[in-house]
């Protein structure tokens, strides 16, 4: 793993909370500025996961998605979270996991290493 990069994993709702066929999520990212007194939401970077998208992601064994985000700046913190999406709009963002990048190209993952989006509710009425 290169300095400049993360890997980000997840699963994908259960198909009983998905309101139809998932055609792809929404990954999105920010550093993690950290200010006193700072109150306002990250400003996230997105890139769309496309489910038959070859080379950016895929469904590795049971069922978990894996893309690599690089282009990140060296030894920084970051927010990261997945959106999945279908015909009728995009669900909600899934809680934020924290990686860092690292100068020695390690990197650690501060949350559970798959997120889940399985709150999904889609089909904005």
């Amino acid at each position: 793993m290169a300095p400049r990069e993360v890997r980000v994993s997840w699963r994908p709702p259960p198909p009983d909370q998905t309101h139809g066929t998932i055609l792809g999520y929404y990954l999105g990212y920010a550093p993690v500025i950290r200010k006193v007194g700072a109150g306002s939401p990250p400003q996230y970077n997105f890139t769309t996961v496309e489910s038959s998208e070859s080379g950016r992601g895929g469904v590795e064994s049971e069922g978990i998605w894996t893309v690599s985000l690089d282009d990140l700046e060296p030894h920084t913190d970051y927010q990261v979270v997945v959106q999945a999406f279908n015909t009728e709009g995009a669900g909600p963002l899934s809680p934020p996991a924290a990686v860092t990048t690292r100068e020695d190209g390690e990197w650690r993952l501060h949350a559970p290493p798959v997120m889940s989006v399985a709150t999904l509710e889609l089909g904005l009425g």
